[in-house]
């Protein structure tokens, strides 16, 4: 089963077997990198064309501020190119189920054991806020899906309670 919308995407493998499940969740990246840098460098280029107008016509003050611009819309898309590269997978294989995060630079992993685990979906009191989608045993949880929506999270919860009820049963 695959999941796809604007925000983000979902992938289950169907049970071969019933031994091993896999869900990944990735936000959507809709733009390459190549892209991103001519977007920036676009920018960058008509910011020098204003601010060499500008300071032709005796505001050369305006050029720091320029480049502070420039320099802030290069780190917010740096920022949103590097929060598009998180990966979460969520492995259910055999009695244990493993949760990988993996973004840029650091990796984090915990394992539960399937007999324990639980799938919990926290709705929020206010229907502006997104829902919480938990997963853990024996006071250790860990969120999964903050990008998704909440339709997605709530599809995923169900999933996921499913594969945990079947990995329950056949092993």
């Amino acid at each position: 089963m695959r999941l796809s919308t604007a925000t983000a995407r979902s992938q289950l493998s169907p049970p071969s077997g019933g031994q091993t499940q896999q869900f990944v969740l990735q936000p959507n990246n809709s733009s390459s990198s190549r892209s991103l840098v001519l977007t920036v460098g676009l920018f960058a280029l008509a910011m020098l064309l204003l601010g060499m107008r500008f300071a032709y016509l005796g505001v050369w003050l305006i050029l720091p501020f320029i480049v502070l611009d420039v320099l802030a819309v290069c780190w917010a898309i740096w920022h949103i190119k590097r929060r598009c590269s998180l990966v979460e997978t969520v492995t259910l294989n055999g009695k244990q189920l493993n949760i990988t995060h993996q973004a840029v630079r650091e990796q984090k992993q915990w394992g539960f054991a399937i007999d324990w685990v639980k799938v919990d979906l926290q709705s929020q009191p206010h229907p502006w806020h997104p829902s919480r989608l938990r997963i853990g045993s024996h006071g250790k949880w860990v969120q999964i899906g903050d990008f998704l929506t909440n339709d997605e999270r709530t599809s995923l919860a169900s999933a996921l309670s499913a594969s945990v009820l079947q990995h329950r049963n056949t092993a």
